[in-house]
């Protein structure tokens, strides 16, 4: 008997039933990351683009470095980068109170909010505006040598003075 004389032997059956694997379209995917990639860029824009100018009479202020220098709210008045108050608000087109206050394009005025012995770097604000941001005290713009409340003509021994009719105080600068 040759090998040509047996039958075949049957196929033997799988346990399962072979199918090929179906592609899924990619494009739901795709639209769903780019939807939450839009979602949190624009509530990252609302939540921090806003808070840049979002504050009022009393807040504390900080200048932020970015492509223009902006004015942010700072939560704890205890902080030292909050180089700045809200002293004022404008009336229209009227400006801000006598005095060497920073004003913000949304019509607040800030003046500083230093004491004696802080280190302070120039950045510029504006147009032709120079505002402080708290700097090292190794290589200072300006160190401020006295701040004097309850008088906005209180005289400077030399440096810059910065005078503010509300509240009333001046604030001297090195330098």
């Amino acid at each position: 008997m040759t090998s040509d004389d047996h039958p075949a032997a049957p196929p033997v059956p799988l346990p399962f039933e072979y199918r090929p694997a179906r592609r899924r379209p990619v494009w739901p995917i795709v639209l769903g990351s780019a939807g939450l990639a839009l979602v949190v860029a624009v509530s990252a824009a609302v939540t921090f683009g806003s808070a840049a100018l979002s504050f009022t009479f009393g807040d504390c202020v900080e200048p932020v470095s970015g492509q223009q220098v902006q004015m942010r709210a700072v939560a704890d008045c205890g902080m030292p980068r909050a180089v700045y108050v809200v002293a004022a608000e404008r009336d229209g087109r009227a400006g801000c109170p006598q005095g060497d206050y920073v004003a913000t394009p949304d019509g607040r005025c800030l003046a500083l909010r230093v004491k004696a012995g802080d280190c302070l770097r120039v950045v510029p604000y504006g147009a032709s505006v120079q505002a402080y941001a708290l700097g090292w005290c190794e290589r200072p713009d300006k160190i401020v040598v006295e701040a004097v409340h309850d008088s906005a003509e209180a005289v400077c021994s030399g440096g810059v003075r910065h005078r503010y009719s509300r509240p009333a105080r001046t604030v001297c600068l090195s330098g």
